[in-house]
């Protein structure tokens, strides 16, 4: 079985493994380093953990070819498929036949320290893959790819060399109400009032109320928290960060993040190349013009 070194990095962490959230908007990059240098499409699937690692990686009964007929592999569906995994590597596996919490949680159980999920291979199942855990109690980074770049690492054998970031949103921990962020003014909304950012880069709280905050020039952070608020960006790049209650979130004129809670929310790109993610089916994304979709 080919022996692959990957690089698994979460932007802020080094050798360490967090649990998380959904990802509010999370980035991924998955670069082939060596024996050549080369992107690969990636995105971390909801409910991931996070973390930071340099490891030999391990196919996990992968079948490439795939079979003509979808959902057939069962790579990571069974814990003998990790029989002699080298506690410490990076599973790499494909999709099929059992979902991904469970290949996940077999190769966490197995001691892999990541893991990474290519597509399938049949028509239709080529793409990034693009998921959920479910839920919370994976504690390592997971990563989606494609199946072409699942097919060169099986090709290209031992020796390779791959660097994966994973980078969570700011949303995802929330500061307490009033810290300072090194480089914005600190803003807190008062209730009852339009809270509007100022020229600069801010980060502005609301309250535990309904709120009503839009950015100003600079690249703003806002978060929504209790209550049902109102939250539009400015003309910066701004994070836009709903609460626990039904928001309505609308982008600015600059590259925003909108990323809503567990409400029905409805979130609305502005002018730019905006990336929206709502955590409820109840949630719409109304990704406009020169926007990138959920």
């Amino acid at each position: 079985m080919p022996k692959v070194l990957l690089s698994v990095a979460v932007a802020g962490a080094a050798m360490v493994a967090m649990s998380a959230g959904p990802a509010a908007a999370a980035t991924s990059t998955l670069q082939l380093v060596a024996p050549i240098s080369q992107p690969y499409p990636s995105a971390p699937l909801a409910f991931s953990g996070s973390g930071d690692f340099t490891a030999a990686g391990r196919l996990v009964d992968v079948q490439i070819p795939p079979a003509a007929t979808p959902n057939t592999s069962t790579s990571g569906c069974e814990a003998a498929d990790f029989a002699g995994f080298p506690a410490g590597s990076i599973a790499i596996i494909q999709r099929g036949t059992c979902t991904f919490a469970v290949k996940a949680a077999n190769a966490q159980a197995a001691g892999a320290v990541a893991v990474v999920i290519f597509n399938e291979g049949q028509p239709g199942r080529t793409d990034v893959v693009l998921g959920t855990l479910g839920g919370p109690g994976i504690t390592i980074p997971v990563v989606g790819t494609t199946f072409a770049a699942g097919e060169q690492l099986f090709g290209l054998g031992q020796g390779i060399v791959l660097r994966v970031a994973v980078i969570p949103s700011a949303c995802d921990a929330p500061p307490a109400t009033g810290t300072p962020v090194t480089g914005k003014n600190v803003i807190v909304a008062q209730p009852g009032t339009v809270t509007v950012g100022t020229e600069g880069p801010d980060v502005i709280y609301g309250t535990t109320g309904p709120d009503r905050i839009a950015g100003g020039g600079g690249d703003d952070l806002i978060f929504g928290l209790d209550g049902a608020d109102q939250l539009v960006g400015g003309d910066g790049a701004d994070t836009l960060c709903g609460g626990a209650d039904d928001d309505d979130l609308s982008g600015g004129a600059g590259a925003d993040e909108l990323a809503g809670d567990l409400g029905s929310n409805r979130l609305a790109g502005g002018e730019g190349t905006d990336t929206c993610s709502g955590f409820t089916t109840a949630a719409s994304c109304e990704i406009q013009s020169g926007a990138v979709g959920p």
